[in-house]
């Protein structure tokens, strides 16, 4: 995460907070709310016991104990020196969790800024009369600030899941990427199941995290762990969702059909075949999960039935689509197909630019196993075979376009005019 990043989210949330924070202290003037609750089992850091900041895995479900009743509201009879006390006083006058979320998230986006900026100074008393040189960090100071800004940065995502229950760099991408995707993918379901089917991601999330935090010197996670949070969250999709909406469900945000958006590029799939496709691959994909690195019968199993899978998947295509099926398994096809669509190119010219990349990989090799051939005679066939498919590529183009996908995606021509290797 980038500083810039890190501080525009920090101006943001402080917006949502004060927003969200008036609006509550106006509407809960005349209401009820001095609570009492258990301490906190545990802190986080002894640096920040001097913070408002010590969560902890342990916070506290049941609903808050009332002990005094005033006619007038004060914010200090909600806020804590602990964050799960202070989140639990919020539920328990009944502030909405999205209002709660921009008040601590903020809090701790500001508290963990402070930590983070105490490393961007060398600490000297300022002196108007030095110059830049002497106020800069030395090696040793730098060295030390990207040690500690590191530790914190892994740190924040862990307190925000705890407290918050929030995957941190989805909470980023809401105000810097796109914060309808969610809604666009759940589109087909009412939005309190959308909401329920954002908190079991959520809800799973966590636990796998713990999950790999619990597990020690790098060993791999236990299967048997992984299968008992599997089995919990189909459990639960099982009550949000009919048959039918989970089937459209995976289809929107399983593993494999993220994994066959990826592999299938440039292969143009229409609805049906990617439902087709899909349906071939998922059981596979679910059997395999939590096959372990040191299986090696597992592995091999598994490998064996990708293989059989393949040809079901060919034998479901017509023939020219099995074709185009192939094309998929080329990098270079797959990069060329992102630059065709980045430049608006007619799919034409993909098939043009494939065939010419064929082609004149094709004649290099027929040349290369001249034998007999002179050496000096085999450096000039090469060197005619580039310029040539340079020129056809140019044209196919453009003079204009030529240039940006030579440098990046047609590096390829550049090996034609050697004997050394061309990437696939």
């Amino acid at each position: 995460m980038t500083k810039s990043r890190f501080f525009i989210l920090l101006i943001l949330a402080n917006v949502l907070a004060l927003a969200g924070g008036f609006y509550y202290l106006e509407g809960l003037r005349s209401k009820t709310s001095a609570v009492a609750l258990t301490p906190p089992d545990s802190d986080v850091t002894a640096e920040l016991n001097t913070k408002k900041l010590r969560p902890s895995l342990g916070v506290s479900n049941g609903p808050p104990t009332v002990i005094i009743q005033t006619n007038k509201f004060h914010w200090r009879e909600v806020e804590s020196t602990d964050y799960r006390t202070y989140i639990a006083n919020l539920r328990g006058i009944g502030c909405p969790e999205s209002t709660i979320k921009d008040i601590i998230l903020t809090d701790i986006m500001k508290l963990f800024a402070e930590r983070r900026g105490r490393f961007y100074q060398n600490g000297r008393e300022f002196k108007f009369w030095e110059t830049s040189e002497k106020r800069a960090l030395t090696a040793r100071q730098l060295e030390d600030r990207e040690k500690q800004l590191s530790k914190i940065d892994k740190e924040l995502p862990g307190v925000l899941r705890d407290l918050l229950g929030i995957n941190y760099d989805r909470e980023l991408n809401k105000y810097f990427v796109d914060n309808g995707e969610d809604a666009r993918r759940l589109s087909f379901v009412p939005e309190e199941k959308r909401n329920q089917l954002l908190a079991l991601r959520d809800e799973i999330e966590g636990l796998k995290e713990q999950l790999v935090d619990q597990t020690l010197n790098g060993q791999p996670v236990d299967p048997e762990a992984l299968k008992k949070i599997q089995a919990h969250r189909q459990r639960i999709l099982a009550q949000i969702l009919t048959p039918e909406e989970r089937q459209e469900y995976d289809l929107r945000t399983s593993d494999t059909a993220e994994r066959l958006r990826t592999a299938l590029v440039g292969f143009n799939p229409t609805e049906q075949e990617f439902r087709e496709i899909y349906q071939l691959w998922q059981a596979h994909d679910e059997k395999f999960a939590t096959v372990a690195p040191d299986d090696t019968n597992g592995i091999k199993t598994k490998e064996q039935e990708r293989q059989r899978i393949e040809e079901a998947v060919k034998s479901k295509l017509a023939p020219e689509r099995v074709v185009d099926y192939e094309r998929t398994r080329s990098q270079d096809y797959q990069l060329l197909s992102f630059f065709a669509e980045r430049y608006e190119l007619p799919p034409s010219t993909v098939q043009t630019l494939a065939e010419i990349k064929q082609a004149a990989e094709n004649a290099r090799q027929t040349l290369l196993a001249q034998q007999s051939l002179p050496e000096e005679d085999r450096a000039a066939g090469l060197k005619a075979i580039q310029q040539e498919t340079q020129q056809a590529v140019r044209q196919n183009l453009g003079d204009k376009l030529f240039p940006t996908y030579a440098r990046n995606v047609g590096t390829w021509m550049e090996a034609l005019g050697t004997s050394g290797s061309i990437s696939k």
